[in-house]
């Protein structure tokens, strides 16, 4: 009893644990695989997020790269006329030769093409001369006395930048610089972006110069291009609006451009949100960057890319929080359920254990008054085979309580009575209520009951 009662109290202790740790388990594991996905599908956001950014920005790059490219075809252009035509092109001829060029539509960013032609100072007063005869007014400026001269002869579309004409780039550092490196080196230089306003155009930022030689063959060596040099031809162009048609075939990347190898803000000369509202004063953080620098007519720039806003949430979704909280509210429902079984379940568990204990007891009560009762008890199975008697019959008949387990009434009778009971018993199958008489053999002597 002590044993069974021990059981009963470990077992009892054992389900309230669980009901209380396995809810809390299963959520705890439920939330962890809810994070454990979610993070796993914040990963893959991110990484095609990145993917398609990356992709994003080798086309801007590729696209900037393409349009100094066609710069740079103007400038071949411009370079074949100058051969072809020699002295004999004019003001109008060169006017003529770029309305046919139709840089607004066909070039975005390029303002115009001039010619620029060397020459020392003994020579200046016979070169403005010949340059009256179809610019009139023309003079080289600024004035003084210098000993060789970089003077823009021909500008084409006229208007605004008619005023260029006659201006000695050469009294911009710059502007020398660039142009002597195009000279040595026989490619496309760009200038800087202050040098190109300084020449009057406020709507172009660079000049990229290609140097023109004799009979338009490109010596192999440096002395050989100086000797041969017979000046160059520029393209003018405003950044601003070559790089908006980069900008707005990608709209979702922010673009900066710095002059140079470091994006120090005095050195910005491209910002597409600055371009597109006006605003110098925004930092806001971004899911993917990326900085590249790029070699644009022997000059370095600094292109920064950032992903916008817009860029972010088209790959950046809230997919994976959606996750996290379906996951998070499956995990709490799966607890609580949990929780309510196992109430119920510790519940059923008590009822029965009530009614066991109950059941036990009812039985202990009707043992005692069957086992002190003066009459005999006798009780069998379904088979007419004892399973229990009292004291009582076991001294009616002289015999031990084991002595009758398994054993039927007719094993106790006497002789002539031998066989009747298993006779009324099969009879009385049928019936909920009968009785019987009989004799049964006592050790000494036979008694009836």
């Amino acid at each position: 009893m002590i044993e069974s009662e021990g059981k009963r109290l470990f077992r009892y202790a054992w389900f309230r644990w669980v009901r209380r740790v396995l809810p809390v388990l299963v959520f705890g594991l439920l939330l962890t695989g809810s994070l454990t996905l979610r993070q796993w599908r914040a990963g893959d956001e991110q990484f095609r997020g990145q993917a398609r950014f990356n992709a994003e920005v080798s086309e801007i790059r590729a696209d900037i790269e393409d349009g100094l490219r066609h710069y740079e075809h103007l400038l071949r252009a411009g370079e074949g006329v100058l051969t072809a035509a020699g002295s004999a092109l004019d003001r109008a001829g060169w006017q003529r030769f770029v309305t046919a060029l139709d840089l607004k539509n066909r070039y975005p960013g390029a303002a115009g093409l001039c010619v620029v032609l060397p020459l020392d100072d003994r020579e200046r007063s016979s070169f403005e001369e010949r340059q009256r005869t179809h610019t009139p007014g023309f003079e080289i400026v600024p004035d003084g006395i210098r000993p060789d001269y970089r003077v823009i002869t021909l500008v084409a579309p006229e208007g605004r930048t008619t005023r260029a004409a006659g201006f000695d780039v050469g009294t911009l550092p710059a502007h020398q610089a660039a142009l002597e490196r195009s000279r040595d080196t026989a490619e496309s230089i760009l200038s800087n972006r202050l040098a190109a306003q300084a020449l009057g155009e406020a709507s172009a930022d660079f000049v990229l110069y290609r140097a023109l030689y004799r009979d338009g063959v490109r010596p192999a060596g440096v002395t050989e291009r100086k000797d041969a040099l017979t000046g160059w031809v520029g393209v003018r162009f405003n950044l601003g609006a070559g790089f908006k048609a980069v900008a707005d075939s990608h709209p979702g990347i922010d673009i900066d451009i710095y002059d140079g190898e470091t994006s120090d803000r005095d050195r910005i000369i491209y910002d597409s949100i600055v371009e597109e509202i006006g605003r110098t004063d925004i930092s806001e953080q971004t899911h993917f960057s990326q900085r590249i620098n790029l070699s644009m007519g022997g000059r370095s720039w600094l292109l920064v890319a950032n992903s916008s806003r817009a860029f972010d949430a088209s790959v950046i979704g809230n997919e994976s929080t959606v996750i996290f909280y379906a996951g998070a509210l499956f995990s709490l429902l799966a607890g609580l359920v949990i929780y309510v079984f196992q109430g119920s379940r510790d519940g059923a568990l008590a009822l029965i254990e009530d009614a066991t204990a109950n059941f036990n007891r009812s039985e202990a009560r009707y043992r005692r008054v069957i086992d002190t009762a003066v009459e005999g008890y006798w009780e069998l199975d379904a088979y007419g085979r004892t399973i229990a008697v009292n004291e009582a019959l076991c001294r009616m008949l002289g015999y031990r309580g084991q002595d009758f387990l398994g054993k039927t009434p007719d094993d106790f009778a006497e002789n002539p009575n031998r066989g009747d009971f298993t006779a009324f018993f099969a009879a009385s199958s049928a019936s909920p209520r009968c009785s019987f008489e009989m004799m049964h053999a006592y050790r000494v002597n036979a008694h009836t009951h």
